[in-house]
């Protein structure tokens, strides 16, 4: 499984349910799959979620979905995508993981240190 790193408060909006949409500048094809929320520098896993779609947005797109997003109104000025989230569980307690050096925006969480 893997963890997909995010900085605050965007990590916690996301296994809360208040962000629906991560805005990323690469396609994913984890579509239909769950994937762990890693808080940036903590070494945490914090939750879960499902990446349900992944589209690009387009200026117009972008701004009509700042609520789900919650990455403001002003639209970055290259192309983007909008992952779709769903399904999100916030742990009770992070759960800690290795992270390995050099590691930006995926984490491979091995067997051993996998907690549903």
């Amino acid at each position: 499984m893997t963890a997909l790193l995010v900085k605050e408060p965007w990590a916690t909006m996301i296994v809360n349910g208040d962000k629906t949409i991560e805005i990323r500048t690469r396609r994913t094809k984890k579509i239909n799959q769950e994937i762990f929320i890693a808080k940036s520098g903590s070494k945490t896993l914090i939750g879960k979620v499902t990446i349900v779609k992944c589209a690009p947005l387009t200026p117009e797109l972008f701004d009509s979905l700042s609520e789900q997003h919650k990455a403001g109104s002003i639209y970055p000025g290259k192309k983007i995508y909008g992952w779709f989230l769903s399904n999100p569980i916030k742990f009770d307690e992070p759960i800690p993981y290795t992270h390995p050096q050099g590691a930006q925006m995926w984490v491979n969480i091995p067997v051993c240190e996998r907690k549903s």
